[in-house]
Order: structure tokens, then C-alpha cells, then sequence
């Protein structure tokens, strides 16, 4: 279509209240609550794109899935609005007197205190508008204590404009996001202060072990969210890709170790199976065993088949069988050194694993790109490999970073290195993308990627690139971008094309 949705996040600055006293021109700007900025953007023209709606709410964004046509925006926030009582003077009199008026400002709160506030510009209109962005009907409440910010999941249909009025909330935390084309899933460990924490007169108390509550929502209606079930498992998960659904079974990847105040068991880790039953995710299956004293680094899902890197000192790439949810069996596994740290599938059992090679002793020793054949699940080989002597990907930990562009077998990887050549006494490094020609028999290098010099004319002596953050192909053309602009090549001979900096 002609519209785009830019979401950012970030906290405000402004004016605290400063009762009596004048405002002085040396009065610092203090920080403010976090807030949410999604402007629709009309790209009809792109020589003169313009703002149609900025709509500004409390809160992070925590993620965001496109599905159906429809945009659920998913936003975290806390209780606005209390103006605190702090102790006037020294001693526990002034603490209690604080606390007393607190408590009554909590017991006097209304909806609008929990909810995040919004406000919706009209640029083309010129108007304003603003107000809680959820009513008491629209907000749930999980059966078991998931903390006291609010979940806010917008539906955003850009056909029909940037508004605020399909959103719906649930009074929990939120962490980890997942959609499958029917249903959104928002998983959060709860974080306890102290050890044997336990409130007077309710049941929240701290655990020797951390779990993870898993809240589910149906997206099967474009125009809004609902709220439809809860449920916890034991461990925690590394990112959204420990979650999948298929065949209406929900699969779960976590590691389950003590937390600080815990005993020292050492880490285990698991794969759990759960469906909806009424307003609950129950567990129906569970393997675990899956590295011993390691820590998950990696997980791919694919169909009724999952597969699981852990890490110390070696890496072993498990295969799990999934084909039965109430009974998910560990069916191969692949000992090497070093670890995938995001598993891509490139082909019918083929998967690309980019991490890091390790030494004997678990030392890494840069960056790796391996091939996969996991084509017999009892016996999974790595056909292929390439390491890049002390390198680190940003694909790595931001799977956006990424590409795999399969109509020309390549693979795109930001890289960085910063080392010392001791053979010839210089500083050996790099900052930008390297493009790999990746196949069952060989992973191939066809070329270095470099943005222009980010200093430029301020220090033309300096040999620093910007990171490059993120690549797409469109055409035949491959586009690479940094902080500092934009680079086009040729996709065939990674010749420079056309560059354009931002700013």
C-alpha cells in the first residue's frame, strides 16, 4: 500500500513538579515515564512523503507481527500519574507518614492510573485528541499475579488510519513476543526482589527456581485482539524463536536454573508442549536432558521437528521430535566445538548456523558459519563451515541482521574485527558485511562490504566504517545499511552502485 507505521520508543524528558519554588533557567529537564510514538507515514509520492498521524501512548514497545493485513503493536507500561508523598525530614516518623499517604493515593487510583495515556495528532486536520487508551471493559486480569504494569496489544489497520481505539490490556508483564497467524503469545519471567519474598495477606512469594508465564491472545480477528488464556512453565526462554505454534500445540524451548538466591544446581533444559484448555495453557508434554550444565544459545522450529543448540565448552545441535505433542522425543544429536547462535533453514533439510568457533576448552575464536544436513533426525551432520578469526556478527543476537537471499544461494552477515596482525605489526581490522555463496558442499566468501568512511572530511586520516546493521535485495541490487547512509551494489559483483548518507 501507500502508508508505513514507524514505531519508536524512548523516555520523555520535562519539568518535575517543584512545588512553591521558582523555576530557575539552571533547573535541568528531569526524565520522564518511557512513551510509545507510532507515526503513519504516506509514501504515495516518495519525493514528498508525509505524517497523515502521530499517536503517542505510555510505555516501550516490546514488539510488533504484521498478519492479515493487520498490525498488532504490542506496549508495556507502568501506573502514571501518582503524585508521591516523599518523607519530609530524617527519621522513620517522616518514612511512615510517607507511606501512609502513599497507600491512600494508591486506594483512591482510578482506571486512568493503570492504563496508558494516549494522545492522536491530525496532521492533515490539524487536530488533537487524547485520552486513556483503555476502558475497564477492554483490560483483563490473569487468574495468578503476573505483576502490576499493563500489556497493551493495539490493532492497527493502515487502510482504515492510525487509531487508538482497538487496543485491549491485561495487568501483567511482558518480555517476549511470538504470533503465529492465529495467536499472539507475550512470555515474561517475574523478577522477585528478595529472597523468601512474601507479601502480608496475599500469596506472591519467591521461588527457588524461575518460571515463565506465557499469555495468550487470538488475532484471528484483523480488527482486535481477545485475551483467551494463561499459563507457566518452569525455566526461562532465550528469545521468540524458543516459542511455536503448530497444529494448535504451542512449543516451548527453556532453561531451568536457580536464580541468585537459589541453590546451585547446575542449568537444564527442556522442550514443553502446551494447549488451551478453557482460559489455561496446560502442559501435555516435556523432554528434558538437553545439556547438561549448558545454556540454550540457539532454537529453530520447523513443523513437527525442533532443533536446539546448547553451549559450554562444545556445541551440541539437538533434534527433537515433535510429531507426537504429548510425548516429544530427542532423537540425534551433533557434538562440535563452538555454537550457532540463530538457526536458518536454507533449503529442504539444510539449516545455516551462524555463531562463534571454540576452542577444546570453550575459548571462542570468532565468527562461524556452519551447513547442517539434518535430512536422517538420528544422525545430523555439518557438512560445511567457515570461521572469521576474531570477528562477532550483530546476526548473532538480532536476527534482523540477517539475510538469506535464496534465489542467488547467499547469505548476508554484518561483521566487525578488531585485531593485531603481529606479522606485520598493524591493526587488522573490520567494519561492515561479508557476502557468502552458501551450499551443502561449501561456504564460500564472494566479497567485502565496507561503508564509506563515517568521519569523512572531520578526519580523513581516520579508517573507520559504520556497522553495517541491516541488508535487503530488491532487483538485482543489494542494499547495506549503516548509521551513516545507505550503499547500493550489483548483487553479481558486489560493485559499488550508488551511495547516500544520511544527513
Amino acid at each position: 500500500g501507500d502508508r508505513l507505521l514507524v514505531m519508536t520508543s524512548g523516555g520523555g524528558y520535562g519539568i518535575g513538579p517543584v512545588g512553591d519554588r521558582e523555576l530557575s533557567a539552571d533547573v535541568a529537564p528531569g526524565y520522564s515515564s518511557p512513551r510509545t510514538v507510532l507515526t503513519e507515514v504516506d509514501v504515495s509520492n516518495p519525493a514528498s512523503m508525509a505524517a497523515v498521524r502521530t499517536l503517542t501512548l505510555d510505555g516501550t514497545i516490546l514488539s510488533s507481527r504484521m498478519t492479515s493485513g493487520s498490525i498488532r503493536v504490542v506496549v508495556s507500561s507502568g501506573p502514571t500519574g501518582f503524585a508521591w508523598e516523599y518523607p519530609q525530614g530524617n527519621g522513620i516518623r517522616a518514612e511512615q507518614v510517607a507511606i501512609d499517604a502513599n497507600k491512600k493515593i494508591i486506594e483512591e487510583s482510578t482506571i486512568e492510573n493503570w492504563v496508558p495515556w494516549y494522545v492522536l495528532e491530525d496532521h492533515k486536520a490539524g487536530t488533537t485528541s487524547d485520552g486513556p487508551l483503555l476502558g475497564c471493559e477492554q483490560v483483563g486480569v490473569p487468574d495468578e499475579f503476573s505483576g502490576l504494569s499493563m500489556l497493551s496489544v493495539l490493532s492497527i489497520d493502515l487502510d482504515s488510519g492510525l487509531e487508538p481505539g482497538n487496543a485491549i490490556g491485561l495487568l501483567a508483564e511482558g518480555q517476549t513476543i511470538y504470533a503465529s497467524t492465529d495467536n499472539l503469545y507475550v512470555a515474561t519471567a517475574p523478577w522477585m526482589a528478595w529472597p523468601l519474598m512474601e507479601q502480608a495477606g496475599g500469596d506472591v512469594r519467591a521461588t527457588e527456581s524461575l518460571t515463565t508465564q506465557i499469555h495468550m491472545f487470538d488475532i484471528t480477528d484483523p480488527a482486535t485482539a481477545v485475551y483467551v488464556s494463561s499459563g507457566r512453565v518452569d525455566g526461562t526462554l532465550l528469545s521468540q524463536w524458543s516459542m511455536d505454534e503448530y497444529d494448535g500445540t504451542l512449543r516451548v524451548v527453556t532453561t531451568d536454573e536457580n536464580p541468585w538466591w537459589g541453590s546451585s544446581d547446575v542449568p537444564d533444559s527442556a522442550v514443553i508442549t502446551l494447549q488451551r484448555k478453557g482460559d489455561e495453557l496446560v502442559q501435555v508434554g516435556y523432554v528434558d536432558g538437553l545439556g547438561k550444565n549448558e545454556r540454550v544459545y540457539a532454537v529453530r522450529f520447523i513443523e513437527d521437528k525442533g532443533y536446539v543448540v546448547t553451549f559450554r565448552q562444545v556445541d551440541p545441535l539437538y533434534i527433537v521430535d515433535l510429531s507426537d505433542p504429548t510425548n516429544p522425543q530427542v532423537t540425534g544429536e551433533l557434538k562440535i566445538n563452538g555454537y550457532s547462535a540463530y538457526l536458518h533453514p536454507i533449503g529442504e533439510d539444510l539449516l545455516l548456523g551462524v555463531g562463534q568457533d571454540a576452542s577444546d576448552e570453550g575459548r571462542t575464536l570468532g565468527t562461524q558459519v556452519s551447513v547442517f544436513d539434518v535430512s536422517d533426525p538420528t544422525n545430523p551432520q555439518r557438512l560445511s563451515r567457515m570461521t572469521f578469526k576474531e570477528a562477532y556478527s550483530q546476526a548473532e543476537w538480532d536476527t534482523h541482521a540477517f539475510l538469506w537471499w535464496a534465489p542467488k544461494g547467499i547469505s548476508v552477515l554484518p561483521m566487525q574485527r578488531w585485531s593485531w596482525d603481529e606479522r606485520t605489526g598493524k591493526e587488522d581490522n573490520f567494519s561492515g558485511a561479508v557476502v557468502l555463496a552458501v551450499g551443502p558442499q561449501r561456504v564460500k566468501q564472494l566479497g567485502l562490504i565496507e561503508h564509506p568512511n563515517a568521519a569523512g572530511e572531520e578526519c580523513p586520516d581516520c579508517s573507520w566504517s559504520a556497522p553495517i546493521m541491516r541488508s535487503l535485495v530488491i532487483g538485482d541490487t543489494l542494499y547495506t545499511i549503516s548509521e551513516a547512509g545507505i550503499l547500493a551494489s550489483d548483487i553479481d559483483t558486489l560493485d559499488d552502485v550508488a551511495w547516500v548518507p544520511f544527513g
